[in-house]
């Protein structure tokens, strides 16, 4: 198989938001989440030459971090966006979602397509390749009958025949993410809500336990943001997750893993970089941004994933590897 044919994923570094960009073989871009407003994904693509074709953007909910660039997109490459998914999570007059509703009508009406993120929809598939990108969540009745927006994020999931690659599920509580994907486990896991999920604490938590027990990822990707003011990522969660055999990576590291990374404004890997992509104004990259190709139904790493990992070891408490036992002076588990 040609190497035009791989998929090229990669998870963005945005801060405390969410971007996904997906190569798809034919040469357009799926991206899932666009970050917030000043999100570096607007400069990169502004960048391209020529012209960017987007097959689609999803919003897996339309929070600001997830949908904030969105109006500065359609300003930009509206007439080269084919489709835009969203969801009915809030009312459409409510800030900010008023400014992003207001752009999407305004684009709507000059024949941009806009559907609602709703299970079972497809996003694209390749027969071929045996490769789907399609919704698993919510249905139209739980979408209406949600009580606030992360419990109506929308999951997005990668499959190759039966097999479940990867999973972006927003902001979703994890028993949710679990109970639409079991038995099947992921190859990647997108977050859920940059590691901090909204079942950790209170009265859910028995179910998030048993949910991230059958969940258990092959690789977690965190986007999270240094200097966030909501104690993300959740270090019970990620050593959870370690401890199940996840290998956890996040975009920017925060004082929970090294204060003194933290507080000089010293990185651990500048992966935006290396992999030629624009990164994000504020915060300090522990991994930056990561990069997967799926290539004949199977997940390949970037070449710089093991150069990370060596620098990640030197930390003084890395919660993604203490979680497996892992004491300095142990060979690397990966």
């Amino acid at each position: 198989m040609s190497q035009e044919a791989d998929l090229v994923i990669d998870f963005w570094e945005v801060g405390q938001a969410d971007c996904t960009v997906i190569k798809l073989p034919d040469g357009r871009l799926f991206i899932i989440d666009v970050g917030r407003r000043g999100s570096p994904l607007i400069d990169w693509l502004a960048d391209r030459h020529p012209r960017p074709s987007i097959a689609a953007i999803v919003l897996t909910h339309n929070d600001s971090d997830h949908a904030g660039a969105l109006p500065a997109i359609l300003d930009m490459l509206a007439r080269d966006v084919e489709t835009v998914w969203m969801l009915r999570d809030r009312p459409s007059a409510l800030e900010p979602f008023a400014k992003i509703f207001r752009r999407v009508e305004e684009e709507e009406k000059k024949g941009l397509v806009v559907r609602r993120l709703e299970d079972p929809a497809v996003f694209w598939e390749s027969q071929t390749l045996g490769l789907k990108l399609h919704a698993g969540y919510p249905t139209f009745t739980a979408n209406e009958s949600a009580k606030n927006p992360n419990d109506t994020s929308g999951l997005i999931l990668l499959e190759h025949n039966e097999e479940l690659l990867c999973a972006w599920p927003g902001d979703l509580p994890v028993h949710v993410v679990a109970e639409r994907v079991s038995p099947r486990r992921p190859h990647v896991l997108h977050g859920p809500h940059h590691g901090g999920p909204t079942d950790f604490k209170g009265a859910n938590r028995s179910r998030f336990r048993a949910g991230a027990e059958t969940l258990t990822p092959k690789l977690g990707f965190i986007s999270v943001g240094s200097k966030n003011t909501y104690s993300h990522p959740r270090p019970g969660y990620l050593r959870l997750l370690s401890h199940h055999g996840c290998r956890v990576i996040c975009s920017q590291i925060t004082n929970a893993c090294d204060r003194g990374h933290f507080r000089d404004n010293r990185p651990v890997f500048e992966g935006s970089g290396a992999l030629g992509l624009r990164a994000s104004r504020t915060g300090t990259p522990c991994r930056g941004a990561f990069r997967i190709r799926i290539r004949e139904g199977e997940v390949e790493i970037d070449e710089f994933s093991h150069a990370h990992l060596e620098r990640v070891a030197k930390l003084k408490r890395p919660l993604c590897l203490n979680g497996r036992g892992w004491k300095t002076g142990d060979p690397l588990p990966w």
